[in-house]
């Protein structure tokens, strides 16, 4: 009986476990200059952009803080090689980890970290994914695409 208890609370307590990240830097927030501006860069809905709201994105002018919050996002869906090879899926592992650890290491970086899944919507747009990164708190969104297909490992049985 000792035992079910034991893994219960044991199951609780992992349960209500955070998942840590950096909290933002003191001077986050007497950074000046980034005016609210009421009216979204790339729009709300899905039309396309007439040439005014073209030329207004291309000569957007950005402002960030000292210090910023990166949230990554990877658009790529690698289900083809996933179970291939644990050679091949440590290497996008390392890759990942090193590729955040470069991030952290920045001075303009406070927290780099992949967006959660739970985050991430079915319909990636950029509103949508403006929504999703601020929905985490990110200052920014880093979204790539990575492939690999010069992998390959031949089992002869």
């Amino acid at each position: 009986m000792t035992k079910y208890l034991i893994v219960i609370i044991a199951i609780l307590v992992t349960g209500c476990a955070t998942v840590a990240t950096s909290h933002r830097p003191s001077d986050y927030y007497k950074a000046g200059g980034n005016e609210a501006n009421n009216e979204p860069l790339f729009g709300s809905t899905g039309e396309s952009l007439g040439d005014i709201d073209i030329d207004r994105i291309l000569n957007y002018e950005l402002k960030l803080p000292a210090q910023n919050r990166i949230a990554i996002l990877k658009l790529s869906n690698d289900s083809y090689w996933r179970h291939y090879s644990n050679d091949f899926t440590q290497l996008n592992e390392t890759i990942a980890r090193d590729f955040v650890g470069q991030l952290r290491e920045s001075e303009r970086v406070y927290d780099a970290s992949f967006l959660p899944s739970m985050l991430v919507p079915e319909q990636r747009t950029v509103p949508y994914l403006r929504e999703a990164a601020a929905r985490y708190q990110a200052d920014l969104l880093l979204a790539y695409r990575s492939s690999c297909r010069t992998f390959e490992k031949y089992k002869f049985t």
